[in-house]
């Protein structure tokens, strides 16, 4: 995987600034054994949370699944700089569109703001 980074991905310059990248999945797992996720860890905010609940759950999105997980580690190994933040959307494979479209209304953008 390394030299697919070096070979296929352009590097972004020294002076580059940081972004940040939502990822709306299962959630994540870090695994005592997973070097990467916990290398990683500092770049996973704080602000990552369950949007699944009634309540908005900071710091609760563990992955039952998988997916979420996986999703992470290729943005800690592709995107050097970004800090992202995890949002727990779905339980497993599927989630229905409208409860996305409410999810994104209702939960994610004031959310998204008070993160700026």
């Amino acid at each position: 995987m390394g030299n697919f980074n070096y070979q296929y991905i352009v590097p972004l310059p020294r002076q580059a600034k940081s972004i940040r990248i939502a990822v709306l999945d299962t959630g994540l797992r870090v695994d005592d054994r997973d070097t990467l996720l916990r290398s990683g860890s500092k770049r996973v905010l704080a602000h990552s949370g369950n949007f699944l609940e009634a309540e908005y759950e900071a710091g609760n999105y563990f992955d039952n699944h998988g997916h979420g997980t996986h999703v992470v580690r290729l943005l800690l190994m592709l995107a050097p700089r970004a800090q992202i933040v995890v949002v727990k959307v779905s339980e497993g494979r599927s989630l229905a569109s409208t409860r996305l479209e409410q999810i994104v209304k209702v939960r994610l953008r004031p959310a998204c703001t008070r993160l700026v």
